[in-house]
């Protein structure tokens, strides 16, 4: 019996059932390798994309410039309102 058989909170597809049931049931080395290629090409597919690291973007400036780092895309946003105080 399968893991996803057991636990019925897991997000897989049929598909990946089946492969995974297939695989280990084969024999032949070359089609058992092929069918957990395709069963984790199926769980690529599947699962969402998970961010496991988030980098920190620091920004160093002049105390006179002002405006430069107004929202979340730092130094890549729009300079419409950048000015520099004198």
């Amino acid at each position: 019996m399968l893991l996803s058989q057991t636990i019925s909170i897991l997000p897989w597809s049929n598909q990946i059932n089946r492969d995974l049931e297939a695989a280990a049931s084969e024999i032949d080395p070359q089609k058992r390798a092929e069918l957990f290629w395709d069963f984790q090409r199926h769980v690529v597919a599947d699962l969402p994309a998970i961010d496991l690291i988030v980098p920190q973007q620091l920004t160093i400036y002049d105390k006179r410039v002002i405006n430069h780092t107004i929202g979340a895309d730092g130094i890549n946003a729009n300079w419409a309102d950048l000015w520099l105080d004198r």
